[in-house]
């Protein structure tokens, strides 16, 4: 492929008004925001805080903020979204780096774009962690960080659930 056909990923900017262009749609429908996951993915902001011995790009917390902040300027879910992933990515980074099998999870996320979503999030669940319509692939481990990993119909696609162990 010559370099003139080459397509850039999109920009915090891009992303940004794409998430803005469909915010009156997602609220009014409340529908999930299936354009600004897209551009999210695209460009890489999914995997933003993975390390970047994982695949990454290893960005901080302040860093993070700045995303959510000019996502939520413009559509709160798209904003609560991302946010709300970052948060499960950060808990494998803190508690689940040295976990292989979690690791190796957490190296799939940036180069797969995998959206985290704790089994809270999970349609019908209600906040209730021990009540999951998915099916788990990893059960936790005594002395570990819970790895249940299912996947629900958030979205339309899979999501990995990365629930605390009560």
């Amino acid at each position: 492929m010559s370099a003139a056909a080459q397509v850039s990923p999109p920009s915090l900017d891009d992303v940004v008004a794409i998430a803005g262009a469909a915010a009156a749609e997602v609220d009014r429908d409340g529908r999930f925001p299936r354009e600004a996951l897209d551009a999210m993915r695209a460009a890489g902001l999914l995997g933003a805080h993975v390390p970047v011995a994982l695949g990454g790009d290893g960005l901080n917390m302040a860093g993070m903020t700045r995303i959510a902040f000019r996502l939520g300027q413009v559509c709160a879910s798209s904003a609560m979204i991302y946010a709300m992933h970052q948060i499960q990515v950060t808990c494998l980074v803190n508690h689940g780096a040295d976990t292989p099998p979690l690791r190796a999870h957490l190296a799939r996320v940036a180069p797969n774009g995998l959206l985290l979503a704790s089994v809270t999030s999970e349609s019908g669940a209600r906040g209730d962690i021990r009540t999951s319509g998915t099916g788990n692939a990893l059960g936790p481990r005594p002395g570990r960080a819970a790895g249940l990993r299912g996947e629900c119909g958030v979205g339309g696609r899979p999501v990995h659930l990365w629930p605390p162990r009560p």
